[in-house]
């Protein structure tokens, strides 16, 4: 089928493969001058031109006009059923909106929330196991969180491991495949944290996050993070050749770790708490885990420096970090330093 060109220099570097396009050509005020594509496929009635396409699509309600060039609504449902992609954006002085079939990336998100929810629900039977053998409370005695006073401040490390590419790679997969790949890498994730004296503290759909330091060690909370870091990338790393031989797609891992004071605290009721850990470490962590390269560990200097003799094979470098006002210092590291 031929588009009008502005749809098709906008398609130019999007995958539109087999996702049903559908589009309409609007005016400044978001009347219909033309339209076309697969709308039977979205059970779209043909309208009249000339109509607002808010009267054909609800959604559109008080999007008009875009602020900005172009917009996305991900995973918008339609009144038939069906799940779609919208795009606006503006060309040759007039708004497009361009729909693009989005029912199995919708899946994809539902099947990893569901995971994500069975992940918690494990965690909390974790948990009440703890307490059979331990003692109702005990972890709370074990933290020595003050909940009089409704938390307190701590030196802790945050650690943020990511899956790269996972989310290109779900979008053209079975869900069954996407479960499969989130399973065995969350997996190599949250057992090298669990091992190295460390709690997960939330699980974000392939990503993990994990603070070091609230259980009693012999070890700093930056060498426990950064060692389990390390069993992360061994672990994940292991994995990959594994899938790989069995002609399985693989993906890598990045991880980053920042040290410092935090806010800890417990939510919740008393048969049902979720501990809680927020600070300028925290975010820190997760943006040097956005910037670190699959299978590479990006620490802060705080990080760094409280490894003392355990300081080999990093390489420094100067990082402009989103939300920060001035550059920061970062330490990479990579396993075949090792070697």
């Amino acid at each position: 089928m031929d588009y009008p060109a502005p749809i098709t220099r906008y398609l130019l570097n999007r995958n539109a493969r087999n996702r049903h396009l559908a589009y309409f050509h609007l005016d400044a005020h978001g009347h219909i001058l033309t339209f076309g594509g697969t709308l039977d496929h979205y059970r779209i009635p043909k309208p009249q031109k000339g109509i607002p396409i808010s009267d054909l699509l609800l959604f559109t309600e008080g999007m008009l006009p875009i602020d900005g060039s172009q917009m996305l609504l991900e995973c918008v449902a339609l009144p038939g059923g069906l799940t779609v992609d919208a795009h606006f954006f503006n060309a040759d002085s007039y708004l497009w909106l361009l729909l693009l079939d989005a029912g199995e990336k919708a899946e994809n998100q539902r099947l990893l929330q569901q995971k994500a929810n069975e992940l918690v629900l494990l965690r909390d039977a974790h948990a009440r196991i703890l307490d059979q053998h331990l003692g109702k409370g005990m972890t709370e005695r074990l933290l020595r969180i003050d909940f009089q006073k409704g938390g307190e401040r701590r030196v802790l490390s945050a650690l943020f491991a990511d899956i790269r590419g996972f989310t290109t790679f779900c979008e053209h997969r079975p869900p069954a495949q996407v479960v499969d790949m989130l399973n065995a890498y969350l997996s190599a994730m949250i057992q090298p944290v669990l091992g190295g004296g460390g709690i997960v503290d939330k699980i974000i759909g392939d990503a993990v996050m994990a603070v070091f330091g609230l259980l009693p060690s012999n070890l700093s909370a930056a060498g426990l993070a950064v060692d389990a870091a390390r069993e992360i990338l061994k672990s994940t790393g292991g994995l990959a050749v594994r899938r790989r031989k069995a002609g399985q797609p693989s993906l890598s891992v990045g991880v980053g770790i920042a040290t410092g004071p935090v806010v800890l605290g417990v939510l919740g009721s008393r048969d049902r708490r979720t501990l809680s850990v927020t600070g300028h470490s925290v975010n820190l962590a997760a943006r040097l885990e956005s910037r670190a390269s699959p299978g590479e560990i990006l620490v802060d200097a705080a990080t760094f420096d409280a490894l003392k003799r355990d300081q080999t094979g990093f390489t420094a470098r100067i990082l402009d970090l989103k939300g920060l006002d001035s550059p920061t210092t970062a330490y990479g590291w990579r396993p075949h330093h090792e070697h």
